[in-house]
């Protein structure tokens, strides 16, 4: 859309979209975690799939996305690490594996995340 094309790029040709500023109201600006979920373009296959991940890697792929974002000082590394530890001990991550069916993948996301509310 021509939306998408006007927002500004980083250094992997990922977009940013400050939510607050175009859904004002719509979003809230902070929740509890209820699962961390990691898409990549390499992971793709025929059947929706979301696989199990240690707090470990969720964390070092956290880690690395902000590190590729920002120019980081070693005290914000470390604020941020302590974030995304606490993310993860709040709530579970998850790999997924998309398909080509759009609306499969939101339902398995959908499915994904009622089960994680069933088991507070």
């Amino acid at each position: 859309s021509t939306f998408m094309q006007t927002l500004a790029k980083d250094n992997r040709q990922k977009r940013f979209i400050d939510v607050q500023r175009h859904f004002q109201g719509q979003i809230v600006s902070s929740c509890p975690v209820r699962a961390l979920l990691f898409v990549s373009a390499k992971q793709r296959g025929e059947v929706f799939r979301a696989e199990p991940m240690e707090a470990g890697e969720a964390v070092r792929i956290l880690m690395q996305e902000f590190i590729a974002q920002q120019q980081v000082k070693e005290e914000d590394a470390d604020y941020m690490l302590r974030i995304f530890t606490d993310m993860t001990e709040q709530a579970p991550a998850y790999r997924l594996w998309l398909t080509p069916n759009v609306r499969l993948n939101a339902q398995g996301v959908r499915t994904l995340l009622e089960q994680q509310r069933d088991t507070l």
